[in-house]
């Protein structure tokens, strides 16, 4: 426990490892920036509702994009982790495992998002009432990325504050 607590000190001290703050403060900008930009959002779509609502009868297969992100996200908290437990290279372990941590919970966020897209678009042969429900489950996902976003970018500033 006093090595996990001495990492923690190391890292904390080192200016280097805020920069992870300031990169995941970008990221929460770029999602409210994304939600205020949506061309859905703002009522403007560039697919066919024909289009969308084939994209939406279809079953939802993620892709080998969802699977290598996640992969990834896997791979690096437990690169991570597995740095923090063998003592070496705190400041990449630290980074390793916010990265990784960061890709496991906003990717599944992300994927909504385009799912969501593709059924406002398809909402609109639906009529207004599925075009408003639909607008409202995107409008959340958005929201939820940015919350997830800033709630990240909270808890690693209070770690590295802590210690």
């Amino acid at each position: 426990m006093n090595m996990l607590i001495e990492e923690l000190q190391f890292v904390s001290g080192n200016p280097l490892s805020w920069a992870a703050v300031a990169v995941l403060l970008g990221f929460v900008l770029a999602s409210v920036w994304r939600m205020r930009t949506c061309p859905l959002v703002r009522g403007k779509s560039s697919m066919s509702p024909a289009e969308a609502a084939e994209l939406v009868d279809r079953p939802l297969v993620d892709g080998p994009r969802f699977f290598l992100t996640m992969g990834a996200g896997v791979a690096l908290t437990i690169t991570g982790l597995t740095l923090i437990s063998e003592g070496i290279y705190p400041l990449m372990a630290f980074y390793a495992l916010v990265a990784g941590v960061f890709v496991i919970q906003t990717e599944p966020t992300r994927r909504e998002i385009r799912h969501f897209e593709m059924r406002v678009v398809a909402a609109h042969t639906q009529g207004e009432e599925a075009v408003t429900a639909a607008m409202a489950r995107l409008c959340s996902a958005h929201l939820w990325l940015v919350i997830l976003n800033g709630a990240m970018a909270l808890a690693t500033a209070t770690l590295l504050y802590a210690f």
